[in-house]
């Protein structure tokens, strides 16, 4: 993400978000929610990606990052929910393969951890 778009929150503290099309404010949520997850302030980022996780543009990067965020924090039950929303998407099979394998394997499903880790 480019430099100046991690100055966006400053910004967006003072955008009136009814005064934005549907558009535009699933834009703000995304981009607000994606810059509050790569600073780790995970409450903010959660608040913001649940806003867009329904959203056709949207919301296959928020379930991802929702999932990540509960599997750094030993959600794998609520991460494996995500994870599995977003398993046939390319751009997330090779990251998500070995988190699906760990958090099975976490959460006592050693044939499904040992399956997933197999087409790793």
């Amino acid at each position: 993400m480019p430099m100046e778009n991690m100055l966006m929150p400053e910004v967006y503290k003072r955008v009136d978000e009814s005064a934005l099309s549907r558009k535009e404010q699933q834009k703000f949520y995304f981009n607000n929610g994606y810059t509050a997850f790569v600073t780790k302030q995970y409450k903010d980022a959660k608040k913001y990606l649940s806003r867009v996780e329904n959203s056709q543009q949207y919301g296959a990067q928020a379930k991802y990052y929702i999932g990540f965020m509960a599997y750094e924090g030993d959600d794998y039950d609520r991460a494996n929910e995500y994870f599995e929303q977003v398993e046939n998407q390319e751009r997330y099979k090779e990251k998500l393969s070995y988190y699906q394998a760990d958090l099975n394997f976490k959460l006592g499903k050693f044939e499904k951890a040992i399956e997933l880790a197999k087409h790793d």
